[in-house]
């Protein structure tokens, strides 16, 4: 896979807004790293409020049963592009 800065922003999809995802989390950030409960707490402590200026999509339970030595995938929403940014540095 790689470490790619690759960022995209996006509308998010009608189903992800319909449940309450906040609209203005436009910014896509996906990741490779098993450490995704600790980049979660590193967006709390410096990013902001969940659902406000970030969003992580729940973890695909398939995904985590894979060969030892992969890196579970988690995808990641922002509403700010440095915020992104910061957030694909430090956890990719």
């Amino acid at each position: 896979m790689g470490n790619h800065l690759f960022l995209s922003t996006t509308r998010l999809h009608p189903v992800l807004v319909e449940v309450g995802v906040n609209p203005a989390l436009t910014h896509e950030v996906i990741i490779y790293n098993d450490d995704w409960h600790q980049a979660q707490t590193w967006c709390e402590e410096n990013i902001g409020q969940f659902n406000d200026a970030w969003y992580k999509l729940g973890i695909d339970p398939m995904g985590m049963m894979q060969p030892p030595g992969s890196k579970t995938k988690t995808i990641w929403y922002f509403a700010q592009e440095k915020d992104a940014v910061m957030f694909k540095l430090k956890w990719s």
